[in-house]
């Protein structure tokens, strides 16, 4: 789904670079209220000033960089929610239609059930009766023989 994230945490890398920062701002003011002396310390103001500087510029693409990540952790979580939001929507709506195709033969079963028509009048006789009026063809017959031919 998504990558495991190898950059470091956001929150050490925001107090990273508020250090930086800090450090920067310290070595400008020191720097700015002082005269160079000739001995060079000014020399290493400097590049104090520009390490702290390049700290804070790494620590910002590592910022950066963890942002990226975190993003493309947040696209790669919403295409997997997406997906399954799909086929949960495809399973409800297939349940949907088997609901309303069973209603509907629930409703059909019901209209003839309900169905009146001239058979329907007509009285059955218990099967010792009917083997007695029966003709011929039909009294041979047994029910184990053909069990259709009794309904």
């Amino acid at each position: 789904m998504c990558k495991a994230s190898a950059s470091p945490n956001p929150k050490r890398l925001c107090n990273d670079l508020r250090i930086a920062a800090t450090r920067a701002i310290e070595c400008r003011r020191s720097c700015e209220g002082s005269i160079p002396p000739a001995g060079g310390k000014s020399a290493f103001k400097d590049a104090e000033l520009i390490g702290a500087l390049q700290d804070g510029v790494l620590t910002l693409v590592a910022l950066k960089e963890a942002n990226r990540d975190m993003w493309e952790g947040v696209s790669a979580y919403r295409e997997a929610t997406q997906t399954a939001l799909q086929s949960v929507d495809a399973a409800e709506l297939k349940l949907q239609n088997l609901q309303y195709e069973k209603n509907h033969f629930l409703r059909e079963i019901r209209v003839c059930k309900d169905m009146k028509g001239k058979e329907c009048d007509v009285e059955l006789l218990p099967e010792s009766e009917f083997r007695v009026q029966a003709p011929d063809s039909l009294r041979s017959a047994s029910a184990e023989a053909d069990p259709h031919q009794w309904h």
